[in-house]
């Protein structure tokens, strides 16, 4: 395909061809590495989350629609009770992260787990996740 710069000179699509060919062909073992997070609140934010998730060909289980905020700027509550805590829970149960369950929390109100492992190696927020 050859196509026309501003200055009319033809221009060849293959560097472009191949940069969205190899971007487009997630290593499998990358793919089950990746973790999507959108705000169940903000209709964009879960839409741009599934884009994502198609362009990169990431399975549906890897993506987390957290309910939270709208707004951009939260309180340290906020964040603990509505972001933080259940991330965190739901990595732990889809088995992404192995953790001993603790009761404890920080003055923040995080939960504390002890972390012994992780399958992630991305972490993906979404526009729309304060």
């Amino acid at each position: 395909m050859i196509l026309f710069n501003q200055l009319g000179q033809e221009s060849s699509l293959e560097p472009i061809a191949c940069f969205l060919l190899t971007s487009l062909f997630v290593p499998l073992s990358l793919r089950a590495s990746v973790v999507v997070v959108a705000n169940a609140a903000v209709p964009d934010s879960v839409a741009i989350a599934r884009y994502y998730l198609e362009a990169r060909s990431i399975p549906e289980d890897q993506l987390i629609l957290l309910n939270t905020s709208e707004e951009e700027a939260i309180t340290w509550k906020i964040y603990s009770e509505t972001i933080h805590n259940p991330l965190l829970e739901q990595l732990i149960q889809r088995g992404l992260i192995e953790a001993v369950p603790s009761e404890l929390s920080d003055k923040l109100g995080r939960n504390r787990h002890l972390i012994t492992q992780h399958h992630i190696d991305y972490l993906v927020l979404c526009y729309g996740v304060p």
